[in-house]
């Protein structure tokens, strides 16, 4: 859930991303994809047609690549819950700024997990998140 802080006197208020992490993982961000898939032609000339195969070829392996860890996350997912659930594996929650995790914490339980995740982002309203000790 996307939550914001209380704005100090003259300042925007900042906002962070509360949740319950599913993957055992953090997800990275594909920041060069994004530089890749924003690229085109300048012209339609036979030097621009050029470029835009040799970019064409590194962006169609780009997309692919995408596609495939996308296909991957969407066949783990279901079976990483299913773990999850059967061996009693901790959830992660996790205060987060533009992607950047600022704060971590385990749970034994999913619903644990969302009550802690309710907390924290109350906490974040009121300004106050830095201050709570952790939960075990």
């Amino acid at each position: 859930m996307r939550v914001k802080e209380p704005a100090a006197a003259g300042t925007k208020p900042r906002a962070y991303a509360v949740r319950c992490r599913w993957l055992p993982w953090s997800p990275r961000a594909h920041r060069w994809a994004g530089q890749l898939l924003s690229a085109s032609p300048g012209g339609d000339d036979l030097i621009s047609a050029v470029i835009f195969a040799i970019v064409l070829v590194p962006l169609i392996v780009v997309l692919v690549y995408l596609i495939g860890e996308l296909a991957l996350l969407l066949l783990l997912v279901p079976l990483l819950a299913l773990t999850r659930f059967v061996f009693r594996r901790p959830w992660a929650v996790c205060v987060s700024r533009r992607g950047r995790v600022l704060h971590e914490e385990r749970c034994p339980t999913f619903s644990a997990a969302r009550a802690r995740r309710g907390d924290l982002a109350q906490a974040v309203r009121t300004g106050t998140w830095r201050e709570l000790p952790r939960q075990h």
